[in-house]
This record gives structure tokens, sequence and C-alpha cells, in this order.
């Protein structure tokens, strides 16, 4: 089996890259690769080293709501289920700053998002259970709840369509405040 990547920018949000992937499957299941340095040289920001994985699984109407730091690359897979992710640009001397974009994502899906740092990821699980990668690559160490910004889910600036109105939130999420 090969290793075979294609990339595309958001339309939107051109600093976010989704990374398409190719699967092989037989009798026996599925097989594929969503990260290869050397296939990833072409696309990636020179020196990327992904140094840090870690999974999140959420239940059915858990939203997962807008956090980031501004030093982390993330690169995110639905592993199982499906969900509705949304990506907002925090940089503040950006030309896309508050920009948002939303997509459906599944396990089926055969791509990734590549993340800079200072944008905001959120994410609803829509299945009974989703299991979400997450690849990150930051210098020093990881910026963990401390470290990092909140964005309010449903900020009406975003504009975002959210398959759910009353999801459940983290304590954390329901404090966010509008900007």
């Amino acid at each position: 089996m090969s290793i075979n990547f294609k990339h595309e920018q958001l339309k939107n949000l051109p600093d976010i890259i989704k990374i398409h992937y190719s699967k092989y499957s037989d009798n026996r299941g599925l097989i594929w690769s969503n990260y290869h340095g050397d296939s990833f040289t072409s696309f990636c920001k020179e020196g990327l080293y992904f140094n840090h994985d870690k999974f999140s699984t959420s239940k059915k109407n858990v939203l997962r709501g807008f956090h980031g730091d501004f030093k982390t690359w993330k690169l995110v897979s639905c592993l199982t289920g499906n969900i509705f992710i949304a990506i907002v640009d925090n940089r503040k001397s950006s030309n896309t700053l508050y920009k948002c974009e939303a997509h459906f994502f599944d396990q089926n899906d055969n791509f990734s998002f590549l993340i800079p740092p200072g944008f905001g990821l959120a994410y609803l699980a829509l299945s009974e259970l989703a299991l979400v990668s997450y690849k990150f690559s930051y210098i020093g160490d990881y910026s963990d709840v401390n470290d990092q910004f909140t964005l309010s889910w449903n900020d009406p600036s975003f504009q975002i369509n959210w398959p759910v109105k009353d999801p459940i939130l983290s304590d954390r999420d329901r404090r966010a405040l509008y900007l």
C-alpha cells in the first residue's frame, strides 16, 4: 500500500489545510496513514515535528467548545463516529480574524485538518460515541487549559448553524463570553 496525500486550503480560512489520504480496504477491514513526515513536507511548515498525541471521546450531543493557543499545531482526525467540526481564526493580526468554517466529519472521511496556532477548534458529537484524534506539534511545554483561550461556541458573530441547539457543555464552555 502506498502512502498518498493530497491537500487543499479551506475557502474562508486558507491557513487551514484539509489533508486527504488514501485508505486500503479488503475483507479484513481498512488500513491508512494520516501522517507521514516526508509526505507532509510539501505543504507543512518547515520543521513541523509532532510530539504529542491526544484522543477525546464524546457522547452524542457533547459540544467541546472553541479552545486553542498561540503555539500549537494540530492535526485533527475523526476516528470513530461522526462530528460537526468548526474552526475559528483568533489571531489578532490576521485578515481572517474571527472568520469560521464548519464541516460534517466522520470516520469514513478520508481527510484530516491541519490547524496552525491561533485557531480555535470546536466540535459536536453527532453519533452515540465519537473518537477524535489530535496530533500536536509545539515547542516547550504543552499549553494546557490555563494557557489556552476559550471562545463562546454560540457567539452569533461566528454565524455557525450548529445541528443541536442545547448541547452538553463543560463549565468552561458554558462560561465562555461572546466577543
